[in-house]
């Protein structure tokens, strides 16, 4: 599935502040407008579950990137 959209990283990650609970989510692909164009038609039942929970979502923060290390060497 995330090869079909391209993706080849896919994070989540939990996130309490003051209490709070957050969802942080990380996608890396080689182009993330054509992954999300990708998913919001996938035949796959996790895309189609992972649409009915973003429909639960209050509200989205984009990030700038502002460091990207990849160690890409096998040891």
């Amino acid at each position: 599935m995330l090869e079909a959209e391209g993706v080849y990283i896919e994070s989540w990650f939990h996130i309490e502040l003051d209490g709070e609970d957050y969802l942080l989510a990380y996608m890396r692909a080689n182009d993330i407008s054509a992954a999300q164009k990708i998913a919001k038609t996938s035949p796959f039942n996790i895309d189609q579950v992972h649409k009915k929970f973003k429909e639960t979502w209050g509200e989205k923060y984009p990030a700038r990137l502002l460091i990207d290390l990849e160690n890409n060497k096998s040891f």
